[in-house]
């Protein structure tokens, strides 16, 4: 069984609670396949931890965990232009936000929060 998980502001924007969660879900027999960037869905800003903070949680944990469980580290680009891996589909960072090259090809963007 594959799992996912999201970003969420206060609740597992740390280190140490993703590097127990995964740790547990592959002792149960589950793959932690993706740690989700949040979406900017309307309401929701209150939840999400900014894309620069999640690099640098997903950096750590890359040193921390083993390959079975680190899950792969994704957004959906806004516009309907699909998944990006961080940090290897970043385009460009501006100080407006991030581009993300699609697997079609295509480049979106995903702002910086507020």
């Amino acid at each position: 069984m594959a799992t996912l998980s999201v970003f969420l502001r206060g609740v597992n924007d740390c280190p140490e609670a993703l590097e127990a969660l995964f740790g547990r879900l592959v002792a149960l027999g589950a793959k932690p396949y993706y740690l989700f960037q949040g979406d900017l869905a309307a309401g929701t800003s209150h939840f999400r931890v900014p894309v620069s903070r999640g690099l640098e949680i997903y950096g750590e944990l890359r040193q921390r965990l083993s390959g079975l469980e680190l899950p792969r580290f994704a957004v959906d680009i806004p516009g309907g232009l699909g998944k990006a891996y961080l940090p290897e589909d970043i385009n460009e960072r501006t100080d407006a936000g991030w581009r993300l090259k699609a697997a079609s090809g295509a480049v979106g963007f995903y702002p910086v929060e507020a």
